[in-house]
């Protein structure tokens, strides 16, 4: 006799595909849970940075092209060895006081000689760009240096040129009264003067100058510089040894006596991006001064020695 054949599936093909889309089911659910939260923190994350690019994005390229002109570190240079000298004059000069009493008492009975004193040939002043390196936080606060950021000049044929253009940049922060207790960051650019001095930019009516941003509180900037000091050991090969500064002020003639530079090598900020619904965004972000090259003697210096030598 032959056996019947039975319809349908067994039980554990049943099971085995329950199982299998079960996982199946699973899987597709965790791959649209986490793209979920991937889009959301992407959102997140462009709704935090977004507001904040401009700042960071001018900063960048400002920062980028910072600079200390070859003249004025001269000056520095210069100012600094005068003080050196005089103070060796003025050691050499007590001594030689000194040693002249016994000479002055066997001279008493001697003629006296009038001696027509030596005209100073005077200096000519030369004029330099001071604050190269500028910060100002009571009362108001105003940040600003110089830089040759990468400009691009439009030619006759419509090609884009990059040129220097050698300018005083400066961020100032203004009351905001669109959003309670913060305040808005006004950006501005000065060519127009031979020196580049802080005194024009600082006016709080020069133009040209916008808003960057608003919403900002509790802005804070720290600068990195290194201290250099000498081996003994390796006075002849000029080893030394280095060691990072940070630093919250910035008095330009003290930094360069201390640490020979007149700009620093890292800059962070450090502040909050208020929203106007209330909603608080931390920001952190530090730059890298490219041209940063303490001065050192016999050596060349390379911030932009063709920049504004006169």
């Amino acid at each position: 006799m032959k056996k019947n054949k039975k319809l349908g599936f067994t039980l554990i093909e049943i099971v085995t595909v329950i199982l299998i889309s079960s996982i199946i089911s699973l899987s597709l659910y965790q791959m649209l849970k986490q793209s979920s939260k991937t889009v959301a923190e992407v959102v997140r994350i462009i709704d935090t940075d977004l507001p904040i690019m401009p700042f960071y994005n001018q900063l960048e390229l400002d920062i980028t092209g910072m600079f200390a002109p070859e003249s004025s570190i001269e000056s520095y240079v210069q100012k600094l060895k005068k003080v050196e000298e005089n103070s060796k004059e003025n050691n050499e000069t007590k001594e030689e006081s000194t040693n002249s009493v016994k000479t002055d008492i066997d001279q008493k009975n001697k003629k006296d000689v009038n001696i027509k004193p030596v005209p100073e040939v005077k200096e000519e002043n030369k004029e330099f760009i001071k604050n190269i390196f500028y910060i100002k936080t009571n009362p108001g606060f105003i940040f600003s240096f110089i830089t040759t950021a990468g400009i691009q000049t439009l030619e006759f044929d419509g090609s884009l040129k990059p040129t220097t253009f050698v300018r005083r940049v400066a961020y100032a922060l203004e009351t905001d009264e669109k959003i309670p207790n913060t305040f808005k960051i006004i950006y501005k650019c000065d060519s127009s003067s031979s020196l580049l001095n802080i005194e024009n930019i600082q006016s709080p009516n020069f133009t040209p100058s916008y808003e960057l941003i608003s919403g900002i509180k509790d802005l804070k900037i720290r600068f990195t510089v290194f201290e250099f000091k000498q081996k003994e050991d390796d006075e002849n090969q000029g080893n030394k040894d280095q060691k990072n500064v940070k630093l919250t002020e910035w008095q330009e003639e003290d930094i360069f006596k201390k640490y020979q530079t007149l700009i620093p090598a890292y800059i962070l900020f450090k502040g909050t991006l208020v929203e106007p619904n209330g909603v608080e965004h931390p920001f952190e972000f530090e730059f890298k001064v490219p041209t940063y090259s303490p001065y050192r003697k016999n050596t060349p210096n390379v911030q932009f020695k063709s920049l504004l030598k006169n």
